[in-house]
């Protein structure tokens, strides 16, 4: 059996825990996230986040459209939230978004994100490298749009 896929970028902010959360919170939060070259459209009613919320999207994946249901099924403020897939591209989708207070001040961001490609170890085999790419592209833009907003304490890792 293969093991499932992970994906993470840490990122230290120079801010509170409860700031970056109240963050995330915001209904506007999902959207101003999305970099610019990616098509997702937020189908719900964008809400303040709450644990047992479903946001329904719909992304762009080449010629395809297709929809993405996320459940908020963790929610554990101010030290973070997780959502899941319940319908979408991936076979499974695991986005656990954690946010450490730091010793000497700050937070610690981590975006850990397990998932697994339709169609198994082809599927892996076929689009592997191309998702880990476009999941390394986007949250490098979400970590960067987060550092200049708080002001940063580390480069990305």
């Amino acid at each position: 059996m293969n093991a499932v896929p992970v994906f993470e970028m840490r990122s230290e902010l120079a801010c509170s825990q409860q700031d970056l959360f109240e963050w995330h919170a915001r209904p506007e939060a999902f959207l101003e996230l999305q970099p610019p070259w990616e098509q997702v459209r937020q189908l719900s009613p964008p809400q303040r986040l709450l644990q047992g919320q479903l946001i329904r999207l719909s992304v762009r994946i080449g010629l395809l459209q297709l929809p993405w249901h996320s459940l908020i099924s963790e929610l554990d403020e101010p030290a973070g939230f997780t959502d899941i897939q319940r319908r979408g591209p991936f076979a499974r989708w695991e986005h656990r978004h954690c946010f450490l207070p730091l010793p000497a001040g700050g937070t610690q961001m981590l975006d850990s994100i397990s998932y697994a490609l339709p169609a198994g170890a082809l599927g892996s085999l076929v689009a592997g490298r191309y998702v880990e790419s476009r999941l390394q592209r986007m949250f490098e833009h979400r970590h960067r749009l987060l550092r200049k907003h708080f002001g940063t304490r580390s480069p990305l890792v």
